[in-house]
């Protein structure tokens, strides 16, 4: 366990907590060290090899990140594919048309949904509850409750985590099955049998490539920039806002405060 093991300073308790938040600005960092440092710390696959030591994540923790990310959205994709099917409507219909015979379609837009804007949300659940960032170090309720109850709360989080990750697993794999059977007869169970009629496994994972190792960067560079937030809206506002704050903070607190 890494808060039992490891006797933090005051500047490490900053660094977790931000850690455990997802902050876009660690204390020190330059504008180019802060986008590094929030890509190699917040990357479903990078951050195995890159996150920081003081990360409150273990590998035990990343892993079951990654595989409820993964469920969920195969679940959902799949399950959104089912809906079209049992609903006879044709999921390639173009909705929004664009220029040179391209369109978005009513399945990409769906799936888009779906597998794209709910997936956030959903990692983002998964994130919090395992860090469970007011009872790491620096947190509020790590300087409320007793180190074993600290200790509790992030385990009751993270065995949660799993659970909910274990069920969102099954669920994936049903919606698979189902969906690979509604295309082929199947055996006498009705159930598809040959890899072929799962082919779109392999297409998802690799939607999962493009979507961590090219829309990753540009949306998360997006936010982190602030842009959307006027760099001065919580979330939205990314570094720029992250940095005023700490300034303000630093200007009302008699000692200094590093940002």
């Amino acid at each position: 366990d890494k808060i039992a093991s490891h006797d933090y300073t005051n500047k490490e308790k900053i660094i977790v907590q931000r850690l455990a938040m997802k902050s876009f600005h660690l204390p020190g960092n330059s504008y180019w060290e802060d986008w590094f440092q929030f890509v190699r710390n917040n990357h479903l696959i990078l951050a195995f090899w890159m996150a920081d030591p003081l990360h409150p994540f273990s590998l035990k923790e990343r892993v079951l990140n990654l595989l409820a990310s993964l469920a969920f959205g195969l679940a959902a994709t799949s399950s959104v594919a089912l809906w079209y099917f049992y609903n006879e409507k044709d999921m390639s219909e173009i909705i929004v048309p664009l220029p040179f015979g391209f369109g978005i379609s009513h399945g990409m837009f769906t799936t888009g949904f779906f597998g794209g804007f709910v997936n956030v949300l959903w990692d983002f659940s998964i994130w919090f509850l395992q860090a469970c960032p007011p009872c790491q170090p620096g947190g509020f309720l790590a300087d409320r409750l007793s180190h074993h109850a600290v200790i509790f709360w992030i385990w009751m989080g993270s065995n949660l985590a799993t659970i909910v990750t274990m069920i969102s697993i099954c669920l994936a794999i049903h919606f698979a099955v189902v969906r690979a059977s509604v295309n082929e007869d199947g055996d006498d169970e009705g159930y598809a049998v040959d890899f072929q009629h799962y082919s779109f496994i392999a297409t998802f994972f690799l939607q999962v490539i493009i979507a961590q190792f090219i829309m990753f960067p540009v949306v998360a560079f997006t936010i982190f920039s602030g842009v959307l937030g006027c760099f001065r809206l919580p979330g939205i506002g990314g570094r720029p806002f992250q940095v005023k704050r700490m300034r303000d903070k630093r200007r009302r607190e008699s000692g200094p405060v590093e940002i």
